[in-house]
């Protein structure tokens, strides 16, 4: 079964993403936290960049001079006030005020940005199964209508200043009234930086997910039963309440809210988190028609494909551009809870790019018409929604898949065209320590597993014995990476090579370029965030950098005292993600929690050992606990255990 052969389960719906927001360095200039090191800074950080500055006192790291804001403290509840107060409008400091007024003008600048007590959810409120398409036998038919569930579910990003590989923990999936078992992690994939091309920021962005979850042989539905589907969905529509007004708010969250689109189809694929093998990239040199006029932007996302038992499928979900409705002028509905007075876009619509058309180039340079697209009849909002962005055609039989290229032509401009080579992975966000750094991480289950990839030329995965030489591209910088040589490294690239990176601390990130040797690496060479989520899978491994301190405690044969773990491990964790702090009652708060040696190896077996890390309940929900610090607790408890 695949995607071109198995009826497909579309569903349609709105959610809410609980994101957590204390973690994002979301100003350039202002810090609260190293994710290099995992650690929240004593005192925020103003970067000060060329800036002229008198009467501070002004220090210098790698990243820069900086003016440490000494009157607010983390670990105090002086610090929470301040994260949650627009920058320049607090008493707590005062002193600073005229400093911050350098970059901020008339902005408005909550440290803790937009939702400082997100607990990292994410829920599905009223998705619905809205059709099944390829299903000429409507064997599915009566699963039309059925609510689809995610069961707690809960988000994470390997590295939350970039935010570009977002990672979903699930506990199950629901489909009426039957419960999977435990879905596969997903990561992000085919992020689109401009899919409503009139919305702000992020608020204009799509991601696409998979995932992979089975049915046990006692489900009642027996269209489910014992069977295995994958799982592929598209976050689009996104509304956040930017500059919430905190007081209003008053210790409550302030979650996203978006709409999720997408299909199921029963398969068994080596991959996990990703389906598809081949892939369209955009191609036009210059403006096209209706989007880069409206968008003025560079481009647009991939558009994945697969073709398979002479059918094509074409994923157009997550590319295809929309446009936000506004309000009239005097009709806007301000949100109560913004501070600038935002709100809603009255509705979405797809814009009309006139007619799409779908060609097979084949090697030897004939072009075969495979179908057309049109807006009225295939690919409006509504049209979209129920084939959830997935069009089917039928490929020539007298033509083999692998000779020659998909093509997407609008009206007559040759706008995407497939690459030769795709490279993916299922281990696209890794965690591990510097004093354990091997061939092997933390990723998608409870042990410890490699980094594979997967190579396709075509659709067809690259045999060892055609490894194709390229290399492993190692990016440093913030929105704007820049290829760092020293730890860049060659590597042939075949299906199922194993990735060994260089063993360095902090937020590695790498890309993959074939057809390149290290000789030809350029340091200066800047890949933009546009470049990174458009034509690239990316590869996270977060290395915790030891931390001296806990190493002493540990080889001390003094006593480890509560202050010691809240200092070292749980405040530093929680502090920047707050709402961490109120799951389950409040336990990981309470100092009585701590003091218990039962409950103590409770919290650890059950929720912050490694053997949970891939589980939906894993504490801390970012995974920034570090393994030395999961022994400095491990330790701990022992000692209170051997007191009882």
């Amino acid at each position: 079964m695949n995607i071109t052969t198995s009826p497909r389960l579309n569903f349609d719906g709105n959610a809410t993403l609980n994101i957590a927001t204390g973690n994002n360095n979301k100003y350039e200039f202002l810090k609260l936290f190293d994710e290099d090191v995992h650690q929240v800074y004593t005192h925020p950080r103003i970067y000060i960049g060329e800036e002229e500055v008198e009467n501070y006192h002004i220090q210098t790291d790698k990243k820069g001079k900086f003016v440490e804001i000494k009157s607010i403290k983390v670990l105090t509840e002086d610090y929470r006030t301040w994260m949650l107060t627009p920058l320049g409008k607090s008493d707590l400091d005062q002193e600073y005020h005229d400093l911050y007024a350098l970059f901020i003008g008339s902005d408005i600048i909550h440290p803790g940005y937009m939702n400082y007590y997100g607990d990292l959810s994410f829920n599905l409120l009223d998705a619905k199964i809205v059709s099944v398409t390829n299903d000429a036998q409507q064997e599915y038919s009566s699963i039309i209508g059925k609510n689809i569930a995610f069961k707690n579910t809960y988000l994470c990003d390997v590295s939350p200043e970039l935010q570009l590989i977002t990672q979903i923990f699930y506990k199950s999936i629901q489909i009426g009234n039957d419960t999977s078992a435990t879905p596969h992690k997903s990561t992000t994939r085919y992020l689109n930086l401009f899919k409503v091309y009139n919305a702000q920021g992020i608020q204009g962005g799509a991601g696409t997910f998979h995932t992979q979850f089975s049915f046990k042989e006692d489900v009642d539905n027996e269209l489910l039963r014992g069977k295995t589907f994958h799982l592929r969905f598209t976050f689009h529509q996104l509304f956040e309440i930017q500059y919430p007004d905190y007081n209003k708010l008053n210790g409550s969250d302030n979650p996203a809210q978006i709409r999720v689109t997408g299909t199921i189809f029963e398969v068994n694929d080596d991959l996990k988190t990703d389906y598809f093998k081949r892939i369209l990239t955009y191609k036009h040199k210059n403006p096209f028609n209706t989007i880069n006029e409206l968008y003025q932007k560079p481009g647009a996302s991939n558009i994945p494909f697969d073709i398979s038992n002479n059918q094509v499928v074409i994923d157009l979900l997550n590319f295809l551009p929309s446009k936000g409705i506004p309000h009239k002028p005097k009709e806007e509905p301000k949100e109560p809870m913004s501070l600038k007075g935002e709100y809603k876009f009255n509705g979405f619509i797809n814009l009309n790019l006139g007619k799409l058309f779908i060609r097979f180039k084949t090697d030897n340079g004939e072009v075969l018409e495979l179908g057309t697209l049109d807006y009225e009849n295939d690919y409006n909002l509504e049209k979209m929604i129920q084939c959830s962005g997935l069009y089917q055609f039928d490929f020539p039989t007298s033509i083999h898949p692998q000779g020659g290229k998909l093509q997407i032509y609008i009206e007559k401009d040759l706008v995407f065209e497939e690459q030769d080579l795709y490279i993916t992975t299922d281990q696209a966000g890794n965690y591990t320590d510097y004093s354990e750094f091997g061939d092997k991480f933390f990723n998608n289950s409870n042990s410890k597993e490699g980094i594979q990839l997967h190579v396709y030329e075509r659709g067809i995965p690259v045999q060892k014995e055609n490894a194709i030489a390229g290399c492993a591209l190692s990016l440093v910088g913030d929105f704007h990476r820049q290829v760092e040589k020293a730890t860049s490294l060659p590597i042939d690239l075949y299906d199922n090579v194993t990735f060994l990176p260089k063993k360095k601390a902090g937020v590695l990130t790498y890309i993959f370029e074939p057809y390149i040797s290290i000789d030809e690496v350029q340091n200066e060479h800047v890949y933009t965030l546009f470049d990174l989520v458009h034509n690239y899978q990316i590869v996270f491994i977060k290395v915790f950098k030891e931390d001296p301190e806990i190493t002493q405690l540990l080889e001390s044969n003094d006593q480890i005292t509560l202050e010691d773990i809240k200092r070292k491990v749980l405040l530093p964790n929680f502090t920047i993600v707050p709402a961490m702090l109120k799951r389950y009652n409040g336990i990981f708060l309470k100092d009585e929690t701590w003091l218990n040696p039962s409950q103590v190896n409770s919290l650890l077996e059950n929720y912050m050992s490694p053997s949970n890390f891939a589980n939906y309940n894993y504490m801390p929900i970012t995974r920034d606990l570090s393994h030395q610090q999961y022994l400095l607790l491990k330790k701990y408890a022992d000692q209170l255990s051997q007191q009882s």
